[in-house]
């Protein structure tokens, strides 16, 4: 004969198995805190999106393909929610080239912002089998934040990658500040570059995103994350 009823004393230690206990059916909020040991933790079930935000890093959006694009548009990766990004690419050119980047505007259905308010400067190593130096130069009216300078023979080569890291910043009234790093050879591949680029966008507005193409000729391939940094 069933019961309805039962009361606590009336069950004794470990008389309540698996079969009587319905499935899905125990909230976390009968989980003693502290209680889940990695023991219990199979491997492979902490996803991407479970770790989101552990390390400081959240990945708001980015893109890869191996099809040829005359440019690279990542848009709804920027907000109000980080005043700090961190972007990790590479990009393979068609054609001897310099990298730019645009900022974009309008979320999902973004445009390109191309006024002639970005402030660049750049201080680049470089190396060849008998020789080594260094380059000074900048461009205060440029129509693209320029990681790479166009004033000397600094091109990516066409069948190697350029290598982007860089660091944004939303200051007060939405200003935009950068610093960029980036490892390319020139076109005749006879030198090695560093880049170190920093720069700032003159004006105030709501960016969302980011176009990324090459001075000349298409993007060949490309891969590149955009992360937000956890201010706390």
């Amino acid at each position: 004969m069933s019961k309805t009823t039962i009361p606590t004393g009336g069950i004794t230690a470990d008389a309540i198995n698996g079969t009587l206990i319905a499935d899905d059916a125990i909230n976390s909020e009968h989980f003693t805190d502290g209680s889940i040991d990695t023991a219990h933790i199979a491997d492979n079930q902490v996803t991407a999106a479970k770790a989101t935000g552990i390390g400081g890093l959240v990945r708001t959006g980015g893109s890869s393909s191996g099809t040829d694009a005359s440019t690279v548009s990542i848009d709804d990766v920027m907000s109000s929610t980080y005043k700090t990004y961190r972007i990790i690419g590479s990009f393979e050119t068609t054609t001897d080239a310099y990298l730019e980047i645009l900022y974009r505007t309008g979320g999902s259905s973004g445009s390109d912002y191309t006024g002639s308010n970005y402030r660049n400067t750049w201080h680049a190593h470089w190396s060849s089998s008998g020789d080594s130096g260094t380059v000074d130069s900048g461009d205060w009216g440029s129509a693209s934040w320029k990681p790479m300078s166009a004033s000397i023979n600094s091109d990516g080569d066409d069948d190697h990658r350029v290598m982007l890291d860089a660091i944004v910043w939303q200051g007060h009234a939405n200003k935009l500040y950068w610093k960029s790093n980036v490892a390319s050879l020139n076109g005749d591949k006879s030198k090695i570059y560093n880049f170190e680029n920093v720069g700032w966008l003159v004006g105030t507005g709501t960016y969302t995103g980011f176009t990324f193409k090459f001075n000349s000729g298409n993007i060949d391939s490309h891969t590149v994350s955009i992360y937000g940094i956890v201010d706390s």
